[in-house]
């Protein structure tokens, strides 16, 4: 792992390890002056210092709290914010750690969803059950666009799945390894690849600049969950090697609060997004979202 580290110009971590291994690839790269990148959140994180380190360099969490402060700009005054993050098709070990560890945690500090809204018939991807979510990311965004009632939610698609994830989460503590992967095998076994994707529909109504009422809906669809966490960590990779030490520590979803860094390049993010072979959709709308599924009812 050193004489890999040795001479490279930037460390993008990949790896679902453990977090000692995470700690020394990232002190390796500390006394080299190497910044690194990582698409995990090391339990951790406290006991890093000293360099160029930037995690959590996901689509969710990561990407997701970037597109959210995006699609908020331009308002003066915000009315209503939706933000529905749509998942389906397969798990990765990592991925399915990660997800089970942050749901699992907020069941035993009691954070359970404040919401379920069964059957929401979302434009581009169909009927979902939603269920409402709160982490430190939502929180960030709260406080970025200045709207504390705002609303996020996560969907699975397939029932079956979105099953299978709620009896994962009852027994992650209790064998988190197993558990993971587990429902990484039942991931894989109700996979259905006409339906995979990987969505961000985000929903702002409110007061713009000009003083007058505006909604706006940007809806960003890739083919996959591993193809927009992929695009997420190239981009990081980009901004490290851009800005030079740009983060000293800094999770990804925080990035809108570095405004430089932020506005720097949120125009490379957005570019690289509309420009992915993987990207579907990259659209904004001037209408609800539930409007949306009205004029695209009444098209050919």
């Amino acid at each position: 792992m050193e004489e890999f580290i040795n001479g490279k110009d930037v460390i993008l971590n990949t790896l679902f390890c453990s977090d000692t291994l995470k700690f020394e690839i990232y002190k390796k790269c500390m006394m080299e002056g190497i910044p690194c990148v990582d698409t995990g959140i090391p339990e951790n994180i406290e006991n890093f210092s000293g360099g160029s380190y930037l995690y959590g360099a996901g689509a969710l969490p990561g990407l997701s709290s970037i597109m959210g402060v995006y699609a908020a700009r331009g308002f003066s005054k915000l009315k209503s914010y939706t933000h529905i993050t749509s998942m389906n098709g397969v798990f990765s070990k990592g991925s399915a750690y990660d997800y089970l560890s942050g749901v699992s945690k907020d069941l035993t500090d009691k954070k359970i969803p404040l919401e379920h809204r069964f059957g929401v018939d979302l434009p581009f991807i169909g009927k979902s059950d939603l269920y409402q979510y709160s982490d430190e990311e939502t929180k960030i965004v709260t406080q970025l666009i200045g709207y504390s009632n705002g609303r996020h939610y996560i969907t699975f698609g397939d029932p079956t799945i979105q099953k299978s994830i709620e009896h994962s989460v009852l027994i992650f503590a209790s064998d988190p390894l197993s558990t993971a992967e587990k429902l990484v095998l039942q991931s894989k076994i109700h996979a259905n690849r006409s339906r995979e994707h990987m969505a961000f529909l985000i929903e702002v109504s409110g007061i713009n600049e000009n003083g007058t009422d505006e909604v706006r809906s940007l809806v960003i669809k890739f083919t996959s969950s591993p193809a927009l966490t992929g695009l997420s960590a190239a981009v990081c990779t980009e901004i490290v090697l851009a800005e030079k030490n740009p983060t000293e520590i800094l999770k990804l979803s925080e990035l809108p609060e570095h405004k430089d860094l932020y506005e720097n390049n949120i125009d490379m993010i957005v570019s690289s997004l509309r420009s992915s072979p993987e990207k579907i959709m990259f659209d904004e709308f001037n209408v609800k979202l539930e409007e949306m599924n009205e004029e695209m009812n009444g098209e050919i």
